[in-house]
C-alpha cells in the first residue's frame, strides 16, 4: 500500500464522494487544453468565513462515515512538521495525559477515519493547523482549545467553529525561532496557560450537559 501523502489523502475525499478515476483528468503543467465547455467553481472561503451551505454540503456527503458515539476528548499535536511546532511538548503532553485525553495521529489515518474521528468528539485540543480540518465534521457546540504562536492568525478555524456552533479558548506561546514568521515558527506554551484552558474545557462540556 502506498504511504500516505497529501496526494492520495485529496484523492481519498474526492473517491468517498463517488468521484471515481474515469472522471478526473490529469493535466500536466507545460500543455496548453482547450475545452468545448468548462464550468468553475470559485473560491468558497470569502472575507473571513466559509459559505454555511458549502459546509452543510461537505456534511450530507460524508454523513456515512460519521461515528455514532460521542463525548470524546482528542488531542491533535504537530510532531513532524516543519512549522508551527510546540518546543516543550513533553510538558505539554504531561499535562493533557493528567486530563485523561486521547492523542490522535490524525494525518495518518484514512479520510473515513477522520470523519469518524471527529463526528464523535466533543472536545479537541490541537495546534491551530490543518489537522483541526475535521472539525467540518465535529458535533453541534464542539468545544476547542487551539495552541498559537503570538501573532499568528488564521481565521480557517474560527469560521469551522462557528458553524458548529461551538466554543473556543484560544491560548498562545512564545515563539521560539527568532527571525521566523508566526506562520513558520516553532513555539513554547505555559503550563499555568494550559491548565487554565483544560479547566475552560472540561467546566464548558459541563454546563452544556
Amino acid at each position: 500500500m502506498a504511504p500516505r501523502n497529501v496526494w492520495n489523502s485529496i484523492y481519498d475525499t474526492i473517491k468517498m464522494a463517488g468521484v471515481g478515476k474515469d472522471r478526473i483528468l490529469y493535466a500536466r503543467f507545460d500543455r496548453h487544453y482547450h475545452f468545448a465547455s468548462l464550468h468553475g467553481v470559485t473560491n468558497t472561503f470569502t472575507g473571513y468565513s466559509f459559505h454555511p451551505k458549502v459546509l452543510d454540503v461537505l456534511r450530507r456527503t460524508y454523513e456515512r462515515f460519521s461515528s455514532r458515539s460521542a463525548g470524546r476528548r482528542i488531542a491533535l499535536l504537530r510532531t513532524g512538521s516543519n512549522a508551527r511546532n510546540i518546543a516543550n511538548l513533553h510538558e505539554i503532553i504531561d499535562v493533557l495525559k493528567a486530563c485523561d485525553v486521547e492523542f490522535i495521529e490524525v494525518g495518518k489515518l484514512p479520510f473515513a477515519e477522520q470523519v469518524a474521528l471527529f463526528s464523535s468528539a466533543e472536545q479537541a485540543v490541537g495546534v491551530l493547523a490543518s489537522g483541526l480540518t475535521g472539525l467540518f465534521f465535529s458535533p453541534d457546540h464542539v468545544k476547542v482549545l487551539s495552541l498559537a504562536p503570538e501573532r499568528y492568525e488564521n481565521t480557517f478555524f474560527y469560521s469551522i467553529i462557528r458553524h458548529r456552533h461551538g466554543l473556543m479558548y484560544d491560548i498562545r506561546g512564545s515563539i521560539t525561532d527568532f527571525g521566523k514568521p508566526p506562520m513558520f515558527s516553532n513555539f513554547s506554551i505555559d503550563v499555568g496557560d494550559l491548565r487554565d484552558g483544560m479547566a475552560w474545557l472540561t467546566n464548558a462540556c459541563e454546563v452544556n450537559q
